[in-house]
């Protein structure tokens, strides 16, 4: 996986991650400060742009709090081991409600 990315969702109180990928996985897993929040993310349809590019948005970060994102390729049940991190901070404006489940 190359060239992670993490950007304010604005105007929602999310983080949108992006990168390309080098090979098709089978899932990706997303970790946010070292807990994985995301498994099984199917990169056929949860996470692809176009092409190797993929994106995906945590839409629960704590508020105004610096977070360190990683997004792991799985590849037969087994997790990339090395991968790049990025830091990013969600921008929270106003009351926003939302249905977890």
């Amino acid at each position: 996986m190359t060239a992670l990315a993490a950007t304010p969702a604005d105007p929602y109180p999310g983080i949108t991650l992006e990168w390309d990928r080098a090979t098709a996985p089978d899932s990706y897993s997303v970790i946010r400060d070292g807990t994985i929040i995301a498994a099984g993310l199917d990169p056929d349809n949860d996470t692809v742009v176009s092409g190797i590019h993929n994106a995906w948005t945590d839409y629960f970060p704590i508020k105004g709090q610096l977070h360190t994102y990683s997004v792991q390729a799985v590849v037969n049940g087994k997790a990339s081991a090395s991968n790049p991190s990025v830091q990013a901070r969600n921008r929270f404006r106003g009351t926003w409600l939302a249905d977890a489940t």
